[in-house]
This record gives C-alpha cells, sequence and structure tokens, in this order.
C-alpha cells in the first residue's frame, strides 16, 4: 500500500536540519512556495530551528517587503545566502549589510545550470559568463560581504582562454511549487505562468540524498493525472504541502489568469494600457531600435515595458520576446506579473533558457543595469 506524501506545512519543514542546504525555486512571485517559507519562518520563530542553514536562490523571490524569501531573512535562521537576485528580499539583504550573513551573488543562470549539474552528478559549472565582472576571483569572486571569505569560484585554463568554474554543492532541501499533485508526489503546472527549475532543482535534491518539497493548490486521485502533463515525477517528491489560497497565487497581485498560464490567447487591447509617464516615454524610445525578426530579451525594471509598448503598438507578431524566465513570444507583462507573457508561443524551462542565452540565440537585449561602478 501506498503511503501518501501529502503533509501539513509545519510537518513538511520538520525535517530541515540545522546547517541544511535549502535551495528554492521561483521568479519574482511566480512559482513562490509561500505556505512553504511562512511555516520555516513560523518553525523558527517558535522553536528556534533551523538555523544557520545555506540559502539558494536563482531568480529574485520577493515583494520588496515580507513575501517569498523575506520570510527567511532573520539572523541565526540563515549563515550563507547564494543568490541571483537581492533586490527583492530587503530582509535578506540588510543581514548582509549588517554582516549578520555570509552573502554571495552569482549569475542567474549559472545558479540555474549548478542545479542541473548537480542533478547529473557533475562537480560544477565551467563558463566564461562572469568574465571580468564582480564574480570574477580576481575581482570580488560573487562576494557581496566581509563575511563572504570563501571561495566559491575559481579561475582556469581551457584552450588558452580564461573561464570561471562555480563550485556544486549539495541540495540537502529543495522547495519547488506547481499547480496539481496527486498522492504519490506526481506534479503538473497547469496553472503557474511558467515552469521555472523545479524539475532540474528536485533531481538535485535527490541526488545528493536530499529531500523535495513541494506545495500546489489542489490534490488530483491518484492515477487521474495525464502523464504527459506531469514536469516532476512522484519518485522525486518527498512532501507535498497544500498551500491555502491566498498563499497559492499566480503572481503577487494576479491570483489567477488563464492568459498567463496559456490556456487561451487574449486581444491584446484588452490589457491595460501604460500610463503615459517618463518611464513610458524611455520604454517607446527604446522600442524603436526593434528590427523585424528580431528576437528579444527583456529585463527586469523599465525594460519590461518595451514588451508592452510593442503589444500597444501592435508590432509584437514582427519580433519575439523572450524572458530569462523560458517564455517564448507573447507579449512580455510587466510590475508584479513580469516574468510572464500573454499569448505565448512556447515555454522553456529556467535552465534551456539560459543556453539559449548563453548560445547566441538573442539579437537584441534590453537591459536596466548589467553592471556599474561608483
Amino acid at each position: 500500500m501506498t503511503i501518501s506524501k501529502i503533509v501539513p506545512a509545519v510537518d513538511a519543514v520538520s525535517v530541515i536540519r540545522d546547517g541544511d542546504v535549502v535551495a528554492s525555486s521561483g521568479w519574482l512571485g511566480h512559482g513562490v512556495a509561500e505556505a512553504v517559507l511562512s511555516a520555516i519562518e513560523d518553525r523558527f520563530l517558535t522553536h528556534g530551528a533551523p538555523t544557520n542553514l545555506t540559502l539558494v536562490w536563482a531568480g529574485g523571490q520577493g515583494d520588496r517587503a515580507d513575501r517569498g524569501l523575506n520570510h527567511l531573512g532573520h539572523e541565526g535562521l540563515l549563515l550563507r545566502t547564494i543568490g541571483g537576485h537581492y533586490g527583492l528580499v530587503p530582509k535578506i539583504e540588510q543581514l548582509a549589510i549588517d554582516e549578520k550573513i555570509e552573502a554571495y551573488n552569482l549569475p542567474e543562470g549559472i545558479i540555474v545550470h549548478l542545479y542541473r549539474n548537480i542533478a547529473s552528478g557533475g562537480p560544477g559549472v565551467l563558463s566564461t559568463v562572469g568574465i571580468g565582472t564582480f564574480v570574477d576571483p580576481r575581482i570580488e569572486g560573487g562576494k557581496v560581504n566581509d563575511s563572504a571569505v570563501e571561495d566559491i569560484v575559481e579561475l582556469t585554463r581551457h584552450e588558452d582562454e580564461d573561464w570561471l568554474f562555480y563550485r556544486g554543492f549539495p541540495v540537502d532541501v529543495a522547495i519547488i511549487r506547481g499547480t496539481t499533485a496527486d498522492p504519490l508526489g506526481n506534479i503538473t503546472t497547469e496553472k503557474e505562468a511558467i515552469s521555472l527549475e523545479i524539475l532540474h532543482l528536485a533531481m538535485a535534491a535527490k541526488a545528493s540524498g536530499g529531500y523535495v518539497i513541494c506545495q500546489v493548490e489542489r490534490i488530483a486521485e491518484a492515477g487521474s493525472l495525464d502523464s504527459r502533463d506531469v514536469r516532476v515525477p512522484g519518485i522525486l517528491v518527498d512532501a507535498v504541502v497544500v498551500a491555502e489560497p491566498d498563499q497559492h497565487t499566480q503572481s503577487w497581485n494576479t491570483v489567477y489568469n488563464p492568459a498567463m498560464s496559456g490556456e487561451l490567447r487574449i486581444p491584446s487591447e484588452t490589457l491595460d494600457p501604460l500610463p503615459l509617464d517618463e518611464r513610458t516615454v524611455i520604454a517607446r524610445r527604446a522600442a524603436l531600435e526593434l528590427s523585424a525578426d528580431d528576437i528579444v530579451n527583456v529585463g527586469l525594471g523599465l525594460p519590461e515595458l518595451v514588451g508592452r509598448i510593442a503589444g500597444e503598438e501592435r508590432i509584437h507578431d514582427l519580433v519575439t520576446f523572450t524572458i530569462d524566465t523560458g517564455v517564448i513570444g507573447g507579449i512580455p507583462l510587466s510590475g508584479s506579473d513580469f516574468g510572464a507573457a500573454v499569448n505565448r508561443e512556447a515555454l522553456l524551462d529556467h535552465a534551456s533558457s539560459f543556453d539559449f542565452i548563453d548560445g547566441g540565440g538573442l539579437t537584441t537585449v534590453f537591459l536596466g543595469v548589467a553592471e556599474c561602478d561608483g
């Protein structure tokens, strides 16, 4: 007889030990396991455990206030952080500024490639990404503060070129999210706006002898899920947590929009128009740089408006917009919905999205700040 993997959040997080490496999937408010993260915070505040965790994440997972990884921004709960984006998690940022944690900042794509490498039993990722930037060990090695003293990025040579080697690590606990689970732990993502790194992260945890917790919004009968829709098989999942509706929204401000999950297409004119302010004026000027047949990537912040401009001007069908999250085609959304798109053509997993980027698949990129000096 198979025992159901469906458990309360408090029981799921009780397995997290002091000193564990915990990796969380999500991007902005998309795919964030809010109920699980909140349960970890409650356990720490109530019982003083777990402590001294190493927290790893790729895309920013927060609302610049209290949600997402901000639940874990407590002194003593964290020892080390390796994050791809800190701007949405001010509570963790402050711990880094106050030298309460060892803080590292690595490229988002490198982190999701590390998950995939760990999943296959590899030692780490060899890449030219980061050469000459703050993650280069000749500069800062990705260290955010003075407390970060260990070198986790190494400089090496390959065919007379400088490369960076990003060292792998065990994943003791993986926290992921889907839409539907059955009692065996099979996970589908039909109502999620993006699927992200949930499969590779779950595989990385299992390859490390670790534990996988998945948050979902509903439970299906065993054997009833279409196997073609299962994104994470039950053999990779240890605990399933069913979240309350307010802790399982598509994004921070969108409860559910079927156009974001690709379940239907909508007329572009039904999107709310952008306000004619200085940000929109800058984005409109940037959009003049678009050319027919461009394959475009838009970054977080003001650049995310370029896709909306293309939609309003009805030229989005002349170019292909992409987002780091794996979205291909359609009209990228902005604000708290950024990372998703309506009327998309395809959806890649997070690591494959960066394979495409690193392989030179883009013709045009709109960025806010890639790197700046004083």
